[in-house]
């Protein structure tokens, strides 16, 4: 399916140029205003309605309603000046798409997209509602030892999950972390900062302590009042220890009230913290922690974010007998999620064709993500599938247990639009893409409190050989994740197998996907007695797939030059058969690659091909109408009936090998006795609809 919604693509992109487009376009605002002279209530676009607006170091942040997605949104437009050197504009764009393609995680605040309004990049980002991390010092909020810590820890997380990504921010101080009216903290403005320095050298202008730019920000390098020592020697040079330093002296503000130092830029001893109130009390380990995150020389501070996080876990321990619950997000997997945002994303820019790449790789993390089965489905629509299939779609994606209201609307809108007979309606009469929207509530890290409580209990039971109650463990736990890929619960499962018996199948895996470099694959098939898939590809290569080593190896059995149609395997594994456009028939051995035959059995396209129970049979149906009977113990004798209905699309051996039916192109149904040779019964199969599909029950 997904072969033919990227071939699709190219249609819908309308006008003559269809190279790549850039990740940013240029667009007129609908208001009339420049692009940082927006007003209140005023509409970008027809899309984003202007609630609100901020001043900040870098220009004017609007808070505006998609009206779309129905969700609130901060649009940071930069002023012009900063943008005037074109290496500025570069390195805006550069680190905000860097930002972009980070993906989500709970304290880390989601850049959705960069567009280009009147020749300036804004940034559409998040909403966060609580404000940052210098109103609550302001309100005093972090003088709660509890709630300090809680920040604290949870920062710790968003930062680790950035440095995993290559991502050094440089910027860190309270104006950047935003803290939700729930408590969950996100960390924001990822390398999107004012120029004050030179930038060719990244050398940074001297300033005094009570300089007012010191809390401003400076050449995409970090704010001076807030920056590592090593960024005022060599800004371009720092490693992730000077975020380490940054978030030090956020630490100091929220719990002493202010910094150890005023310059950060040479060494100096650091004081004994005292806490901001007296009331507020700072364990041994916590002021272990203020002073060696601040250390001068990186190596003598923590290495990583991690460490950090133990740390501030001690001391939340010392002060309260209890780990933190927002200590860690092991188990939170978002990777689908951001994905599908990315995807909803390049559908906004119009960058359709990597929209859609980007929604495969979503559904094959999650192939039940509801978000992304939508999106699937409404692109299918918006080019140009027929209603009736898309109805199709969403019915199949209820019966797999995808039951939203959103989905419930897209059929009401797509029988609506049956009803009204409407040719080719405007693009913006479709629905709108789907977000997953990001976690703004402290119940990511409760699911994931819950999450290791279960795991703990089923390998609790596996571990003591209580095998039936981990499986019951196992499977409620998993249905309640909709039978997502887990690593606990699959590796879990495998070991059950083992000691266990096969019943009845409750969900299903996406188990393995290609590598690229084969491109898409028309026809697969088991090879049995083994772990390995034969799959047929573009300019006829047959790959063999396996599945049983640690690095799925796949390589190139046969390259047969033609365009496969139909491909089988026999039961013992040891022919496998693909059939051709022009009528042609191969046999391999999947064991050595070897062709055993090659023959012209049909006039036009072969369809069909299966082998009988035992192997002794190939039977083939083309688009001539003709059932050619094959016998691979006789010197390869070759038989032809007509079926008389038309071109024969599928063929199904019962488990008496001469036995067997076919689907008709006229929608018949044919059962023929005598290995094919007699047709004994004709039953419609479907009305005005060819019959491309068949399969028997166990006994026949």
């Amino acid at each position: 399916m997904f072969t033919k919604f990227l071939d699709q693509i190219n249609r819908w992109q309308k006008g003559p140029d269809q190279r790549e487009r850039t990740s940013t376009r240029t667009i007129q605002t609908d208001s009339g205003h420049n692009a940082t002279d927006w007003a209140p209530d005023d509409t970008i676009l027809g899309r984003y309605q202007v609630e609100e607006i901020m001043s900040g170091s870098m220009g004017n942040v609007y808070i505006a309603r998609h009206l779309g997605w129905g969700i609130k949104i901060a649009i940071k437009a930069p002023r012009p000046e900063v943008l005037a050197d074109r290496e500025g504009m570069r390195r805006i764009l550069t680190e905000a798409n860097s930002w972009i393609k980070m993906g989500m995680h709970p304290n880390v605040a989601s850049c959705f997209y960069v567009l280009t309004l009147n020749h300036i990049p804004n940034l559409f980002i998040e909403f966060v509602d609580g404000g940052n991390l210098s109103d609550w010092i302001k309100a005093g909020r972090c003088h709660n030892l509890r709630t300090a810590l809680s920040l604290a820890i949870q920062f710790c997380n968003g930062m680790e999950f950035t440095h995993q990504r290559g991502i050094i921010h440089r910027d860190i101080k309270p104006q950047n972390i935003l803290i939700s009216k729930s408590g969950l903290l996100k960390i924001t403005d990822f390398g999107i900062i004012l120029s004050l320095g030179d930038a060719a050298t990244g050398q940074v202008p001297a300033l005094s302590a009570d300089d007012p730019a010191l809390e401003a920000t400076i050449g995409f390098r970090g704010t001076p009042g807030y920056a590592s020592p090593e960024q005022f020697s060599d800004t371009h040079a720092v490693d992730l220890r000077t975020d380490i330093f940054s978030f030090g002296l956020c630490l100091w503000v929220m719990l002493c009230g202010a910094k150890p130092f005023k310059n950060n830029s040479r060494s100096q001893n650091i004081p004994v913290p005292q806490p901001a109130v007296p009331e507020l009390v700072l364990p041994e380990a916590l002021q272990e922690v203020l002073i060696k995150s601040v250390a001068f020389r990186p190596d003598d501070r923590y290495q990583n974010f991690a460490e950090m996080r133990a740390a501030l876990n001690a001391a939340y321990r010392e002060a309260f007998n209890t780990d933190c619950p927002y200590l860690a997000l092991n188990e939170i997997d978002l990777r689908a999620d951001g994905l599908n945002n990315r995807a909803v994303s390049l559908f906004e820019l119009g960058k359709y064709r990597d929209a859609a790449i980007c929604l495969a790789k979503t559904l094959e993390i999650n192939d039940l993500l509801p978000e992304a089965l939508y999106n699937l489905i409404l692109f299918n629509w918006r080019n140009g599938a027929p209603e009736s299939k898309i109805l199709r779609q969403i019915e199949t994606a209820g019966k797999r247990g995808v039951n939203v209201p959103w989905l419930a609307e897209l059929e009401a809108a797509v029988k609506e639009r049956m009803a009204g007979n409407e040719a080719s309606p405007p693009e913006k009469s479709f629905p709108e893409f789907r977000l997953c929207l990001p976690k703004n509530s402290l119940e990511a890290f409760r699911e994931e409190q819950l999450n290791l409580t279960v795991q703990r209990s089923i390998l609790d039971h596996l571990g003591n050989r209580r095998h039936a109650a981990c499986h019951d463990v196992l499977m409620t736990a998993w249905k309640n994740k909709g039978y997502r890929k887990d690593p606990v619960l699959n590796q879990v499962y495998d070991r059950l197998l083992k000691v266990g018996k096969k019943k009845k199948a409750v969900g299903i895996q996406r188990y393995f996907t290609t590598k690229n470099g084969f491109g898409p694959a028309s026809h697969v098939a088991h090879l049995p007695g083994s772990k390995k898939i034969a799959a047929a590809g573009p300019g006829g290569k047959i790959i063999i797939h396996e599945l049983d080593s640690a690095s799925r190896r796949s390589t190139v059995m046969a390259e047969t030059g033609i365009n496969i149609t139909a491909m089988a395997v026999c039961a013992k594994g040891a022919y496998l058969a693909v059939g051709s456009e022009d009528g042609r028939v191969f046999i391999f051995s999947p064991k050595t690659g070897e062709m055993k035959l090659e023959k012209a059995f049909h006039q036009g396209p072969v369809h069909a091909l299966s082998f009988s129970p035992d192997a002794l049979t190939l039977i083939s149906g083309g688009e001539d109408g003709l059932l050619k009977i094959n016998s691979l113990a006789n010197g390869r004798s070759v038989t032809s009936v007509a079926s008389e209905a038309g071109a024969i699309r599928t063929i199904c051996f019962f488990a008496d090998p001469l036995k067997l039916a076919t689907g008709s192109e006229n929608g018949t149904i044919r059962f023929w006795a005598s290995g094919g040779r007699e047709c004994t019964r004709v039953i419609p199969g479907h009305e005005k609809s060819p019959v491309i599909g068949l399969a028997s029950s166990p006994d026949g």
